[in-house]
């Protein structure tokens, strides 16, 4: 069984994913749920859905601290300097425009497992996209 590459990434109104701080803590809500759908997303599952977290070496750098619940997870960043694995975290050093990194993670997507998250950046999202080789965008404004 084939599992999905899954495009899932938050974005503002006012185009700027971090807050002041840098943080992204916003993505969950201020406790007000006026503007909320009846369809709300549930983080835990989608996540527990997924067993390879793919991201940028920017991301990693940014994020990979709050990726807290993800201990079970192996991580492919995409970086262009080479570096050892370290732990579940493979650095693949291909050029993500020409588009050795996608080439890597579908070479990957026939195996056992859960789905694949491309959590970003947007240089690595852009590609994945170009080479039409997201399956499942999830999206929250």
């Amino acid at each position: 069984m084939a599992w999905d590459i899954i495009l899932n990434l938050a974005i503002s109104l006012d185009g700027f994913i971090c807050d002041e701080d840098g943080g992204f803590a916003w993505i969950s809500g201020q406790g007000d749920s006026q503007a909320d759908t009846a369809d709300h997303f549930d983080f835990d599952a989608f996540l527990a859905s997924c067993d390879t977290i793919v991201m940028g070496r920017n991301a990693y750098e940014d994020c990979f601290s709050s990726l807290t619940d993800a201990a079970d997870k192996q991580f492919l960043v995409a970086s262009r300097t080479p570096r050892r694995p370290e732990g579940s975290v493979v650095f693949l050093a291909g050029d993500v425009v020409a588009g050795d990194v996608v080439a890597e993670v579908l070479a990957r997507k026939d195996r056992p497992g859960k789905h694949i998250w491309l959590f970003g950046g947007g240089e690595l999202a852009s590609a994945f996209i170009r080479a039409d080789a997201v399956d499942r965008y999830i999206v929250g404004i």
